[in-house]
């Protein structure tokens, strides 16, 4: 549960907190276990000396007073006791002392606490102190600083025991001297902390701040802002410098993208105004010049324009109209406003706008709306005009009538709307120019009805798939996402 909150909590710190709080916490660690690792071979150190000095202590005793325990010589063994505890080791030492094989005193340093042949009192090493047949070491805590520690050594002659040396010193002192160990570690370890503090926030600036300023730079760039690089110039080949000179490059290079982006926009935009002129002009001068030849004939003959003529100038003049309102829908759509709307509903509204059309055209209407199609954000009027336009264009490609199916179902992410006529079907040739505007194979056609189509369709982020065979017909599948 710890690691899970501490981890969560990792993910709302940037790069550079993680480096720093990582190097810290390794560099702390690593001071801690090295300094527990120091300390404690320290501690064993000292302990193992301390039990061989007791033993050399009580050895060399028990060398020194087997002859004359042997002469029952007792003051030349207090003397020898004597010695020791005058010597070096009286800092250690706790007591001193000999007993014979039923654990009488025969010396002991402290004569003025014990009589010479009484039995010491029960402790907890005496039991296997008597019994022990060789070197035995026993300790026990005094205090929470302070360690006792009793070495018994046999005195043997021609394999008997004779007596016994006990040996007992404390580790106060040692434990007093490792604590200044300990405090001095700490102190170092503290000041190696530090400097490895300084060392990480300086090393995850090193590191991180090329990653920031490229970070920066990369907003500017999804901003269009292609102007700056990063100032950072570096002649090192590590990571970083690498990132840095490849990030200049990679930005230079979308600069160069953007500008060429930019200008074959500009020449797209000239082309194709230029195509929308060709077209216009191209579309507008067939009633222009049938109003001109009326005219014509009316001036050579002398004679007043009759009320035929009138009606085809009129017609003519209507359809240069349509040319022009069909071009404006295009080029400069109005924004319309999204709702959730129901496109079943919208169908049925464009199926009663075509129903006289479709029964003067002999063709039958068959339609299959699923009632499971949720409703969509789409612009309710585009959306008529997308339908109306299409189908409008199956109705007139079956001049002979035919069939119209309109069908909608709802996909995993889309609604898709299907409308199907048994006309002749599309040729390869021109399907591929179907959705571009003037593009036409009806001769009182604008070419622009499935252009606008197309376009609407598209501010929906939606598409048009068309299948067509010759001679059996098409179908085209609006496809709006949900």
């Amino acid at each position: 549960m710890i690691l899970r909150r501490f981890f969560r909590f990792l993910r709302f710190l940037t790069i550079r907190q993680k480096l720093i709080l990582t190097i810290c916490g390794c560099t702390l660690l690593a001071v801690i276990v090295t300094s527990s690792i120091i300390l404690d071979q320290a501690a064993r150190v000292i302990d193992r000396e301390l039990i061989n000095q007791g033993t050399i202590v009580a050895t060399n005793l028990c060398k020194q007073s087997t002859e004359p325990i042997l002469h029952e010589g007792y003051w030349e063994v207090y003397k020898n006791v004597k010695t020791v505890t005058t010597g070096t080791y009286l800092p250690f030492m706790k007591y001193i002392v000999i007993q014979d094989r039923e654990g009488r005193v025969l010396a002991h340093s402290q004569p003025q606490h014990f009589r010479l042949g009484e039995r010491l009192p029960e402790g907890p090493f005496e039991e296997k102190a008597y019994e022990a047949q060789e070197t035995l070491v026993q300790s026990r805590m005094l205090s929470k600083r302070e360690r006792l520690y009793d070495v018994t050594v046999p005195c043997m002659m021609n394999a008997e025991k004779l007596a016994i040396v006990r040996v007992g010193f404390t580790d106060e002192r040692l434990r007093k001297e490792i604590s200044d160990i300990k405090r001095n570690v700490i102190l170092f370890g503290l000041l190696i902390s530090t400097g490895g503090i300084g060392l990480s926030v300086a090393v995850a600036y090193r590191i991180t701040g090329p990653l920031q300023m490229v970070t920066e730079n990369i907003i500017k760039i999804s901003r269009g802002d292609l102007k700056e690089v990063l100032p950072v110039t570096t002649d090192e080949k590590d990571e970083v410098g690498r990132m840095v000179d490849i990030f200049n490059e990679m930005a230079k290079n979308l600069k160069t993208q953007k500008e060429m982006d930019e200008y074959m926009a500009h020449k797209d935009k000239l082309i194709m105004l230029g195509e929308f002129s060709a077209g216009i002009a191209h579309e507008i001068k067939n009633p222009l010049t049938s109003i001109k030849m009326l005219m014509q004939t009316a001036k050579e003959r002398r004679d007043p324009l009759c009320r035929e003529d009138f009606e085809v100038i009129d017609a003519e003049i209507n359809r240069i109209d349509r040319i022009v309102a069909d071009f404006l829908t295009f080029a400069r759509p109005t924004p319309s406003e999204h709702v959730a709307a129901d496109l079943n509903g919208i169908l049925q509204e464009v199926v009663l706008l075509i129903k006289t059309n479709i029964e003067q055209s002999g063709i039958r209407l068959e339609t299959e709306l699923s009632e499971d199609i949720p409703k969509v954000q789409v612009s309710p009027d585009g959306m008529k005009q997308v339908f109306l336009n299409v189908v409008l264009n199956a109705i007139q490609a079956m001049e002979q009538g035919g069939t119209l199916s309109i069908g909608s179902h709802a996909g995993d992410e889309t609604v898709v709307i299907s409308i199907a006529d048994t006309g002749p079907g599309i040729s390869d040739d021109s399907l591929k120019h179907i959705f571009d505007p003037f593009f036409t194979t009806r001769k009182d056609g604008t070419g622009m009805g499935l252009a606008i189509t197309d376009r609407i369709i598209r501010e929906h982020s939606g598409h048009i798939e068309v299948e067509t065979s010759l001679g059996m017909g098409t179908v085209m599948s609006i496809i709006i996402p949900k």
